[in-house]
């Protein structure tokens, strides 16, 4: 994957190359004039020493005619966000969440005592989510009909529970997604769980809502 400075000096050569048609010869000190900046400035943005911000990958597109996603991907994301009116300042939308691997009471136990936690990897999650949001593989079928087995629960740990929606919660040392009731009445519809209503108890954990799925296929 190309990296954002290795985007700019790509799209720099292909507007020198489209300005030298028409008998204009530009270079990096021709682009910090354009862009009211100094050529230092310029010089370090191209090898990335300086990072890119959205308004100056706004600039940059307007005067090379292209996309900002052109640029950089993640820009063009944030962009899109910002069209849809998603405020990025509250809602770390378009960024990655981490990927719980191990054992997934202990990850949340973890976290719930206030200790950090060592993530093995991550993955990208396109749409609106907190920074405490997390994506658990689910094993096996005791979560069916909620999710299939082998699946990718998003567990949003900031969201309290909602009726009609599904929670991630520790109930006797076990990890169980299971739809919301109200008022910490959740049901377990999976046959491997004898009781199908439950109330959380003083023991038991609610983590947070799911907020999506990536399911196996």
């Amino acid at each position: 994957m190309s990296t954002v400075s290795e985007n700019l000096r790509k799209q720099f050569a292909r507007f020198q190359a489209s300005e030298a048609d028409k008998g204009n010869f530009v270079d990096q000190k021709d682009l910090a004039a354009l862009l009211e900046l100094t050529p230092g400035f310029v010089s370090h943005l191209m090898t990335g020493k300086n990072p890119l911000s959205l308004t100056r990958a706004l600039q940059l597109a307007t005067i090379f005619g292209c996309s900002v996603a052109d640029l950089s991907p993640q820009l063009g994301e944030e962009l899109a966000a910002n069209a849809k009116g998603i405020n990025l300042q509250d809602q770390t939308a378009y960024k990655t969440v981490g990927l719980v691997v191990g054992d997934v009471v202990d990850f949340f136990n973890t976290i719930k005592e206030g200790k950090a936690v060592k993530l093995g990897d991550f993955m990208h999650w396109p749409f609106p989510h907190s920074n405490a949001t997390y994506a658990v593989t689910v094993v096996d079928k005791r979560m069916e009909p909620v999710i299939p087995a082998g699946s990718i629960a998003i567990i949003d740990t900031e969201l309290q529970e909602q009726a009609g929606k599904v929670s991630a919660l520790l109930i006797n040392g076990q990890f169980i997604l299971a739809e919301s009731l109200g008022n910490g009445v959740f049901q377990i519809a999976n046959d491997a769980f004898p009781v199908k209503s439950y109330e959380l108890g003083d023991d038991d954990l609610h983590l947070g809502r799911m907020i999506g799925q990536q399911v196996a296929h």
